[in-house]
């Protein structure tokens, strides 16, 4: 399965961490969503069943997961 979502890390910058927590805070009020990490993704992915994923691109603050049966 593949996945572009988007990927927070404190790395990018304190600007581009800034927005993704401002959209982390639209995403909890609008649609109980939130964006995710490296640890929550892995911990969905495994949850769900999938054997294992990898990140193959970052685009910015959105990464392309490759995952797994």
């Amino acid at each position: 399965m593949i996945v572009i979502d988007i990927l927070v890390e404190p790395s990018l910058g304190p600007v581009m961490f800034e927005a993704q927590l401002m959209m982390d805070m639209l995403m909890m009020v609008n649609t109980r969503g939130r964006q995710r990490n490296e640890n929550d993704w892995h911990d969905l992915f495994m949850t769900a069943g999938f054997s294992d994923y990898k990140i193959v691109k970052k685009l910015g603050a959105r990464a392309v997961f490759e995952v797994y049966l």
